[in-house]
């Protein structure tokens, strides 16, 4: 009996349709290893940082009024030989905290290089709420730099405040539930794409009423 199991497995073995499966079965087992090394090597390599001049972006008002916008920058890493994917859809969720991690609240970012959420109503913008989530989605491409306003603050004045689409449906785009009084601030950054998920680090400072008061750090590596 043991003989003839033998015989039969020995049969099954050699058998040229085995031959066929095994041989079906490693291609199949090459040719997904391969595609996770190839969608490792492709995948976009998300950086982000302070942009190092030209901040904040000033904006005179017609009533001699002077803010300033703070940014932060997504860039998505190229490589020379085989180049990166495209990060798409990329939505970034920002989270403020006390100094010391208490939460004070949360919002999704507006990506700069995305239509404000406005319409032209008789020669006058008029804020549309419906295009407010075309704001928050953006494909970042390999070299591209892909920049979001953090906060905003009014020149000669202590606080400022955290900005994103939504502040358009405010007097003065401020949002009473973000405003940021002097202190430190920590700011937790989540960006989630189609194929991609990356989380940054930074510190806010506000140490006085002048534009030049605002001060923006990265921590992490």
């Amino acid at each position: 009996m043991i003989s003839t199991l033998g015989d039969v497995l020995n049969n099954l073995l050699g058998s040229t349709e085995f031959k066929t499966f095994i041989g079906f079965l490693s291609a199949i087992i090459t040719a997904a290893f391969g595609k996770i090394v190839y969608d490792m090597i492709k995948a976009p390599k998300l950086v982000s940082y302070v942009p190092r001049n030209g901040e904040p972006a000033v904006q005179s008002l017609s009533n001699s009024v002077t803010r300033g916008f703070y940014h932060i920058i997504i860039k998505n890493e190229r490589r020379r030989v085989i180049d990166r994917s495209v990060a798409g859809n990329a939505r970034v969720g920002i989270v403020f905290m006390e100094d010391n991690g208490a939460k004070k609240f949360s919002l999704s970012g507006k990506w700069d290089w995305r239509p404000e959420p406005l319409s032209v109503s008789g020669n006058r913008p008029v804020i549309e709420p419906s295009l407010i989530p075309f704001a928050e989605l953006v494909d970042i491409n390999p070299a591209d730099e892909q920049p979001f306003c953090i906060v905003m603050k009014y020149d000669g004045q202590d606080e400022c405040y955290a900005f994103n689409a939504s502040s358009y449906l405010y007097l003065d785009h401020k949002n009473p539930a973000w405003k940021l009084g002097l202190g430190r601030y920590k700011i937790h950054l989540t960006l989630n794409g189609s194929n991609v998920h990356r989380e940054f680090d930074f510190i806010l400072e506000n140490k006085g009423k002048l534009l030049s008061d605002i001060s923006i750090s990265k921590t992490d590596c």
